[in-house]
């Protein structure tokens, strides 16, 4: 049960006091401590939402970073605000501290202000303060969660430097409840270790699960009171597996909550082999590979189909951790295991394990000829079937030596089916059946026909029958596949011989039926005659058939807007009947030309004869409304009136129609009044009939327009004469009234809840009836409600000419009590509604279902219960109702889905039923509002416990698919290829889907102007299907780009390798004077064009020039030796021949390996400088060799070894420990317990006149302490 109060959430602050100095004896006292308290009450246990939201100081102190600020809680719990920051400054001014801060104050300067997070890292209340934990370790939400806030607080401010004082001006805490905390839900993480041993965690990929999805972040922890914050989630490392904790920021902190990081162990599988089954077949067969890797559960393998680009398949491995794949065995293959990985990411890699399927080839068998034979002919089946193995007959399948053929040689029926049976020498066999096509010998059915004798030529083809649709028809009448009726009345028979095989001669008949034309009467009609019966002119002999022709309609013919003859045609419907024509004359009809007239429906009859054609030739007779005769009287008429006159007497003639316009009298409504005998003039034209405004009026009492009532009590007869057409004059009464006296009303007074107050107890007895209006009136009551003090009522009297009255009612104010709401369930304790009571109404009775005295009991109860509280003891109070929510245990009614493994978390609140929004889910795979389907194929049962009372869990399944991820080939194509079909990447299988990458278009991959290795996705468009990727390598189609050379005729063989560029080193060179890949100058001169065609893919020859030079080569000599200190330089004069300048081309090696460098060198015996440290090859051995020499005219190449060095860095270490408080002095730098360690160059200090270098590492021996005990006498004393 729970009572559902209203709430408010607001900050409370509560001021510390002011005015303390620092220290408290200040300012003669500079070194001490002063605590400023601040009494909290009303506030309660801190924790979840309920925090403190800041603390703000304002202190003066002329050098802030002597003293250290902490806030000290009522039990005792602490946390340093700042400690010993801000160097010499002054201030904190109105300075906030928060734990929602975006900077710690150890990142500002004084004077301090703005709001800063604490420093939160010290550990005791005095100096020294610690700072080995790292900022905000310490927060007020963590450092005092769980605290009763309620107390005394106190600011604790430690000045431990002597000289500078301060004062406190001013501080204070404020607390808020910030609603209600996020949730927070624990989680699970797994990883294989590296190769450094630890396994890395990327927290933050949790935060969703952790949060339930709502998107605030996530903070981690190391310990489980959340105090030491883990640096960097994304990248947490761990040797082993432990439980971490995880705290949701929202408003407030959630609770915390446990984070499971498990390290996977990478144990390597006892063994794994490979199994084809079946090992061997005849033919192509569905077979299985079965993978022993002894994992059990859920892993991805690759392996390799004889050799081809690797595949992967994702399973579960059974109890003894095989795995099974269904394979088409369609050739030899070798299936190879490479590489497995579990769920983790450990992955185990294999020597390779193989196994072979051997596909043996079996016999053939071919048919030879056409198929097509007829019943009861011989044929010879070794001449229609033949095969590469031993071949035998069957009537029978499977073939067995039973059902076996004695003679190859057989007599064709259209019931037997044979087999042939071949055996190959390997053992296999095939079986195949003889499709023979036999024919029996059939008939053809042919249809009869009877046609007429002058139809013309008929054709027969219609007669055959379908399945015979070639052959020679015979008779008389017959040419071809037509017969011609004419002269042959009678049966005539027909023969018609099939020319497809297997069929025999049919015979049909044809009869000829001789043709009659029907004889047909004519007739004359009036052009205005009805409609004429075609049938009386027919001939008897034929009654049925067609009429057609002009005016025609079925077996009507209509004369209107027709003269003269017509011409019809009869055509009969009997068979061999002609069509016949006869003709029907029209005669036109004459017709009169009437007069109109316009009439009043009040004038009298008018004769019609005077409308009449006076040139028509015949009499006739009137019709239509209002005629009697040759009269028509226009009375109760109006508007237009059509009349006919039809003609009588011999001819054809023809009716005609005139109108007459009748127009209507008007039909005047005037008003009538009453009025009273002093109202003065009364507008008259408040009667009059709107349609008809104008007019005189006339009567007693009428000046113009009005009528004055004065003198004129009674009825009075008035006259209105309009001013419009056909319109007489109309009369209307007035009714004038006397005045009575006006009537004497009461007054009342009434609560506002009282009933409805009959106003009629009011009223004057002499006016018994009237209308009553006012507010709260309805009719003759008076509804006190929502109304208070005097309300002035106004009573109308019915009675003619008495003039409206008013009075006065007192309401007195109703008061109703204000009423809490419980919510409870059926199996609650009765609920005492004494809570649920205003207080100002302490007295009275509750009623309504489940209530019993001042208790409700629930049982056996639904849904919103209302009761009824009624007061008592308390004027004009009312009764109020609440309600009771009885809630009945209801199961939600959840959704179920279907979801691939693949396809990451899924929201369970998806499933949700909407009426139960918040609740627990659990089950396999679920954490918090999520569930993971990777590992879990195939049906899982969810369990929902809903987190609203009174209500019941419900369960519901998510079915889980593997994904499918297709198996890619690899390529390496030029980057001038033709596009690429990406369709031969795939294996075999692999459905529709979409290719995408650079260079892709459709299905195609177009390698120009791309380069090296390229990854396409290749994403199936099946369901539950996964992308996959494949490399491909482009190699750039180009020519290398030679070097060229100056060589001299006599300089030897010239190694061409050194002019190609990096990547083209293996190829061919050709042209004069190479051989292999060496050129020979001797006998050469001038320019000379070699070629290189190297050997790789995608790459076209180049060409070069070497320019050989008639001239002596160069030649050059010179030694190098001795020991060098770092940074000194070798120097030598060499002896060189040739015509300069000169290049030298050389190779320096040192301790760190070795560099090329080139000298430019201006004539035999000038001086060249080699530094060995601008190459950084470290100290050591060092050895020069000189590797070509070129002048003016041409290059030599060299190998000449010019001689060893060392370079030397004498090094020493000096370690010692010192007193605190001693220095050490090396060369010109000092070291003490500020600067413990370093390296001082001591120059030429070594034997060989090298700078020395000298390490120094430091260490100090703690300070000696030691405790003297005395006892003196007073006043004595102790130095």
């Amino acid at each position: 049960m729970f009572v559902v109060p209203a709430m408010s959430v607001e900050a409370q602050t509560f001021n510390g006091q002011g005015g303390l100095l620092i220290p408290p004896g200040a300012p003669a006292q500079t070194v001490g401590i002063t605590q400023s308290p601040c009494t909290v009450s009303g506030v309660g246990t801190l924790g979840g939402c309920l925090q403190i939201a800041n603390v703000t100081i304002d202190i003066n102190h002329t050098f802030v970073g002597d003293v250290g600020i902490l806030l000290i809680a009522p039990n005792g719990s602490f946390i340093d605000l700042t400690t010993g920051n801000g160097g010499g400054g002054d201030n904190w001014t109105n300075c906030v501290f928060s734990d929602q801060a975006g900077a710690f104050i150890t990142t500002g300067f004084p004077p301090y202000t703005g709001t800063w997070r604490p420093e939160g890292r010290a550990t005791t209340l005095n100096q020294p303060y610690s700072n080995a934990n790292p900022l905000g370790t310490f927060t007020f939400a963590n450092t005092f969660n769980g605290i009763n806030a309620d107390g005394v607080w106190n600011l604790y401010v430690n000045d431990y430097v002597f000289a500078d004082v301060g004062i406190i001006n001013s501080w204070s805490i404020t607390f808020t409840d910030s609603g209600t905390p996020p949730p927070a839900f624990p989680a699970s993480i797994s990883a294989c270790p590296g190769s450094n041993g630890l396994a890395s965690f990327n927290l933050t990929t949790l935060n969703e699960t952790v949060n339930g999805g709502t998107g605030l972040p996530v903070t981690y922890y190391l310990n489980s009171n959340a105090t030491s914050p883990i640096g960097n989630p994304a990248n947490f490392q761990a040797p082993a597996s432990t439980t971490i904790y995880a705290v949701v920021m929202g408003s407030c902190p959630s609770a915390i909550v446990p984070i499971t990081v498990t390290v996977t162990p990478a144990s390597l599988p006892p063994g794994a082999s490979v199994t084809i089954d079946p090992p061997t077949n005849c033919g192509p067969i569905q077979g299985t590979i079965v993978f022993n890797l002894g994992i059990p559960g859920p892993v991805n393998i690759t392996y390799s189909i004889s050799g081809s680009t690797t595949q992967n398949f994702s399973g579960t491995t059974n109890a003894a951790g095989t795995l099974t794949i269904s394979y088409p065995l369609s050739e030899t293959v070798t299936a190879t295991l490479l590489t497995a990985v579990q769920p983790g990411g450990c992955s185990y890699s294999f020597p390779p394990i193989s196994d072979q399927f051997v596909l043996q080839q079996g016999p053939t068998i071919t048919f030879n000829g056409p198929n097509i034979f007829c019943e009861g002919q011989t044929l010879d089946l070794n001449t229609f079937v033949t095969s590469n193995g031993a071949l035998t007959f069957h009537t029978g399948n499977p073939p067995t030596p039973g059902n076996q053929l004695s003679n190859p040689i057989v007599v064709l029926q259209n019931t037997t089916a044979y087999y042939a049976f071949a055996q190959a020498a390997n053992g296999c066999t095939i079986t195949a059946f003889v499709p023979l096509n036999v024919t029996p010998g059939v008939t053809p059915v042919l249809s009869p026909a009877t046609i007429c004798e002058n139809s013309g030529a008929f054709n027969l083809v219609p007669l055959q029958n379908p399945a015979f649709p070639n052959g020679v028809w015979s008779g008389p009448g017959v040419t071809g596949t037509t017969f011609n009726p004419l002269g042959l009345v009678g049966t005539n028979t027909l023969t018609f011989t099939p020319s497809s095989g297997c069929a025999l001669p049919a015979t049909t008949t044809v009869t000829v039926v001789p043709s009659n034309t029907p004889m047909l009467s004519t007739t004359t009609i009036c052009s205005a005659a009805n409609p004429l019966n075609l049938t009386t002119l027919q001939d008897p002999a034929f009654p049925n058939g067609t009429w057609s022709g002009p005016g025609v309609s079925g077996n009507t013919f209509n004369p209107a807007g027709f003269s003269g003859p017509i011409s019809l045609v009869f055509t009969p419907s009997q068979n061999c009947a002609g069509p016949a024509t006869t003709q029907v004359v029209v005669q036109a009809g004459l017709q009169p030309v009437l007069g109109t007239v316009t009439l009043c429906n009040t004038d009298a009859p008018i004769n019609l004869n005077t409308l009449a054609d006076p040139t028509f030739p015949s009499s006739g007779v009137w019709t239509g409304p209002g005629v009697s005769g040759i009269f028509f009287n226009p009375a109760n008429l109006t508007g237009p009136v059509a009349l006919l006159f039809t003609p009588t007497g011999p001819g054809c003639f023809i009716g005609s129609f005139t109108i007459v316009q009748v127009n209507e009298g008007p039909i005047i409504n005037l008003g009538q009044a009453t009025i009273c005998e002093n109202a003065g003039l009364y507008d008259l034209g408040l009667l009059e009939d709107p349609n008809f405004p104008n007019g005189v009026w006339s009567g007693p009492g009428v000046i113009g327009g009005n009528f004055d009532p004065d003198g004129q009590t009674g009825v009075n007869t008035l006259t209105f004469t309009p001013n419009v057409a056909c319109g007489g004059p109309v009369t209307t009464t007035i009714v004038v009234s006397p005045v009575p006296a006006p009537p004497v009303l009461g007054v009342a007074e009434l609560c506002a809840n009282a009933t409805p107050f009959n106003l009629t107890a009011l009223q004057d007895p002499n006016f018994p009836s009237g209308v009553w209006s006012g507010p709260g009136v309805i009719g003759s009551n008076l509804n006190p409600a929502n109304l208070s003090g005097t309300i002035t009522l106004t009573f109308a009297s019915n009675q003619a000419c008495v003039s409206p009255v008013t009075t006065t009612v007192q309401i007195t104010p109703v008061v109703q009590p204000v009423l809490g709401s419980a919510e409870v369930c059926p199996g609650d304790p009765p609920l005492s509604l004494i809570p649920l009571q205003d207080p100002a109404f302490p007295v009275g009775t509750w009623s309504g279902p489940g209530v019993g005295g001042s208790f409700f009991n629930p049982t056996s109860l639904a849904g919103q219960i209302t009761l009824v509280f009624t007061p008592q003891g308390v004027n004009c109070a009312v009764a109020a109702s609440t309600i009771v929510e009885v809630t009945v245990p209801p199961a939600p009614l959840l959704a179920s889905t279907t979801l691939c493994e693949s396809g990451g978390t899924y929201n369970l609140g998806q499933l949700q039923d909407p009426g139960f929004p918040t609740g627990t889910w659990s089950g396999p795979g679920v954490t918090g509002n999520s569930f993971n389907p990777q590992g879990l194929p195939g049906i899982n049962t969810l369990t929902f416990t809903p987190g609203t009372p009174c209500t019941a869990s419900a369960t519901t399944t998510i079915t889980v698919s593997a994904p499918v991820t297709p198996s890619l080939a690899t390529a390496t194509v030029c980057s001038s290829d033709a596009p690429l079909n990406l369709a031969s990447l795939l294996s075999p299988g692999t459905g529709a889907g979409l290719w995408s990458g650079p260079g892709v278009s459709g299905g195609q991959f177009a390698p120009a102007g791309l380069s090296g290795p390229v990854v396409l996705t290749f994403t199936p468009s099946g369901v539950c299907t996964a992308p996959a990727t494949t490399t491909l390598t482009v190699t750039v189609t180009e020519a290398p780009v030679l070097a060229t050379a100056t060589l001299c005729q006599n300089s030897g063989p010239f190694n061409l390798s050194v002019l190609t560029p990096p990547g083209f080193s293996a190829g061919t060179w050709s042209g004069t004077g190479v051989t292999a890949n060496q050129l020979d100058p001797g006998g050469l001169s001038g320019d000379i064009v070699l070629t290189f065609t190297p050997s790789g893919a995608c790459a076209l020859p180049g060409n070069t020039t070497i320019t050989i030079n008639a001239s002596a080569p160069p030649s050059f000599t010179t030694q190098f030796s001795g020991t060098l200190c770092p940074g000194d330089c070798l120097e030598a004069a060499p002896s060189l021949t040739g015509e300069g300048p000169f290049n030298l081309i050389f190779e320096i090696t040192g301790p760190l390996g070795s560099a090329l460098d080139t000298l430019q060198i201006a004539n035999s015996g000038a001086t060249i400088s080699i530094c060995p440290f601008e190459y950084a090859l470290g100290t050591g051995a060092y050895t020069l060799t000189a590797l070509e020499i070129s002048d003016a005219n041409c290059q030599q190449p060299l190998n000449l070894p010019l001689g060893a060095f060392q370079t030397v860095a004498p090094m020493s270490v000096l370690s010692t420990t010192l007193c605190a408080g001693e220095e050490l002095t090396v060369g010109n730098q000092t070291f003490n317990t500020a600067n413990p360690s370093g390296t001082v160059t001591l120059t030429g200090a070594s034997a060989n006149g090298c700078d020395s270098l000298v390490q120094v590492s430091l260490s100090f021996f703690a300070p000696s302490t030691s405790q003297l005990n005395q006892t003196l006498c007073n006043g004595e004393s102790l130095t």
